[in-house]
């Protein structure tokens, strides 16, 4: 009993104890890995299948389309992008990619434009918004937050209160 109480004092066991702690942390860290890593291919998996399946009618397998892919998976925590059709429980959005991603909105959703919070009725096609919010299974966007962003400036790059005050010649 008494070996047992001064066991930790004993140096060799002590880094015993320290390597058995290191690769525990380094195994969680690396698992967490593994975790979000799979979280991201599913959703992008599923998110190409919908993609293909809408465009061509079918599914992906077999078109050797995935070897053209350059960029990352997409991401599926949020989107960024202009509102395509809008209905009382979602919205799809086209990205600055060419992607359309579908947001589900329910009563916990929150929509801002700037500080004031407005209602899903105050939004129309061909918006700018951000949405952040979990996917779900059917790589859909659940949403947390949208913010309606203000329209951009015109092309020359002054906003057009500005070219109202400007005299025309």
């Amino acid at each position: 009993m008494e070996t047992l109480k001064n066991l930790h004092k004993n140096k060799p066991v002590r880094t015993v104890i320290g390597i058995l702690l290191f690769l525990i942390i380094i195994l969680t860290a690396f698992q967490a890995g593994i975790f979000i890593g799979y979280q991201k291919a599913s959703f992008s998996n599923g998110l190409g299948n919908k993609y293909y399946k809408q465009a061509f009618g079918g599914d992906k397998r077999g078109t050797g389309i995935m070897n053209s892919f350059e960029k990352d998976l997409a991401g599926g925590n949020g989107a960024v992008g202009k509102i395509v059709h809008i209905n009382e429980t979602n919205i799809v959005v086209a990205t600055p990619d060419n992607i359309e991603k579908t947001i589900n909105i329910n009563g916990n959703t929150l929509i801002r434009k700037f500080r004031d919070e407005i209602s899903i009725k105050d939004l129309k096609v061909g918006d700018q918004i951000i949405v952040l919010g979990s996917p779900n299974d059917k790589s859909e966007i659940e949403a947390k937050l949208i913010r309606l962003l203000p329209p951009p400036p015109d092309t020359n790059g002054t906003s057009t209160q500005l070219q109202n005050l400007v005299p025309q010649q």
